[in-house]
């Protein structure tokens, strides 16, 4: 059986950091369904949900919502977070597999496209291409501080879609590197005792 490892590109240098193990067992399989985790000491309640109305029956994303439309960033809705949220943030990953037979495992490669920190635990959803007061844009691998959707020509793209539910708030500042709050948000994740959740989902986009 092949062996993959999730790594995440953190600048435009290239220089890789692997996902924190919590991102990556939620994220290896890159079910189009969408995964969710949560962890609260003694909770049985249902995981968190991610989804966005913006993806077709196949989910694509659709044009609208990349460089080939109005690059008007995707509307999500999320539910179900955990008691003593603190903060929400959001991730767009944009994601390219290697296979390497020689040594039988596959690495997938996460460049961070947009990132978003700071949202109210009150929300339970943000609309396309608006945000809403107190969201704090940071950059993503290329440099940018703002979302877009626009792959290759002529290559299908897989993209995550991810939700961190922390129980404290980065201390991050607008136009923050995506990589380290990503990294960052992940190992409050790990941190034991603390009342916190995970959600994605997959989609794809291609350009002809």
């Amino acid at each position: 059986m092949s062996r993959r490892r999730l790594h995440v590109i953190a600048s435009s240098r290239g220089r890789r950091l692997s996902l924190p193990v919590a991102v990556s067992a939620c994220l290896i399989a890159l079910a189009p369904a969408g995964c969710g985790s949560r962890s609260e000491p003694g909770s049985s309640e249902l995981r968190t949900v991610l989804a966005s109305p913006a993806l077709t029956a196949g989910h694509r994303i659709r044009a609208r919502y990349t460089c080939d439309g109005g690059d008007v960033s995707l509307p999500l809705v999320w539910s179900r977070l955990p008691a003593g949220t603190r903060e929400v943030d959001l991730f767009v990953l944009g994601v390219a597999s290697v296979r390497h037979v020689s040594k039988a495992k596959t690495n997938d490669t996460f460049t961070v496209q947009w990132a978003v920190a700071g949202l109210s635990p009150a929300l339970h959803a943000i609309a396309a291409g608006r945000l809403p007061a107190g969201a704090i844009v940071g950059r993503g691998t290329g440099g940018r501080a703002r979302y877009s959707i626009c792959p290759a020509k002529g290559r299908l793209t897989r993209y995550v879609v991810l939700l961190y539910a922390l129980p404290r708030r980065l201390a991050v500042r607008p136009g923050f590197q995506g990589s380290a709050a990503l990294l960052s948000a992940g190992k409050i994740a790990l941190a034991p005792g603390l009342l916190k959740a995970t959600a994605a989902f997959t989609a794809s986009y291609g350009r002809v």
